[in-house]
């Protein structure tokens, strides 16, 4: 029983010194200590559940955008939202395995997950995308943020306009279908260990400063404050 205790005892000294970054294995007693060496600042990774060709996992987005926070946070402390998948995907809604809620719903569920983090004493959300089919949400969604007062601030990593996109010069809903009717693009067999890995460690460099540049910015919620103020008079 001696024993026991003194392996219990062992457990508990280790795992308090070892302080989760996922929300939901942190312990409500950590609470205030993941809010201070966050510095109020929690990640908002976003996947999508759809097609990923003949090969890839249907939660391919979900599992890559958590592996991102995951190695990002080991190297700057933030916390990580919990996994989250609900974001535009109807151009997939013909292939087995797409999960695409109506787009109010979409909005609604953002906006209500970034007031309840923002109700947790999280002043900074962070969110990064997994999910090419998103930016244009995000991007809008980021903007509507001025609509009324909070006492938050969301950001947006957004690396840039998607590729494919780009080389459309008019946007139609049916713009990705049109291309790629199978819901595939690329080609999977030319994939390689060593080009992944670049691409992440890339990916994953750019993040960290990303967010620690979020963790140590005053001005965005300084300025925020100032426009709501003007807008009230």
């Amino acid at each position: 029983m001696k024993s026991l205790m003194i392996i219990a005892a062992f457990s508990c000294t280790v795992y308090s010194q070892d302080l989760p970054s996922r929300w939901d294995e942190l312990v409500a007693s950590d609470w205030a200590k993941a809010l201070e060496k966050s510095r109020q600042t929690c990640l908002l990774p976003i996947g999508i559940l759809e097609k990923h060709g003949p090969h890839a996992p249907i939660g391919s987005d979900l599992i890559h955008v958590h592996e991102w926070a995951k190695r990002v946070t080991e190297k700057e402390y933030a916390v990580v939202f919990p996994d989250y998948f609900y974001g535009q995907i109807y151009e997939a809604k013909h292939q087995p395995g797409t999960f695409a809620l109506p787009s109010r719903l979409v909005w609604d569920l953002l906006d209500a997950t970034c007031e309840e983090i923002a109700r947790n004493g999280f002043k900074k959300i962070f969110i990064i995308n997994g999910h090419g089919g998103n930016p244009h949400l995000l991007r809008y969604f980021v903007q509507s943020q001025l609509e009324r007062r909070r006492d938050y601030v969301v950001y947006y990593y957004d690396p840039g306009p998607d590729s494919v996109l780009a080389e459309n010069i008019v946007y139609t809903a049916i713009w990705w279908y049109a291309s790629f009717p199978n819901h595939y693009a690329g080609e999977g067999a030319k994939a390689s260990r060593e080009l992944g890995q670049f691409m992440t460690e890339a990916r994953i460099e750019s993040m960290v400063k990303a967010l620690r540049a979020v963790k140590t910015d005053t001005k965005t919620m300084e300025l925020q404050k100032e426009f709501f103020d003007r807008v009230k008079k």
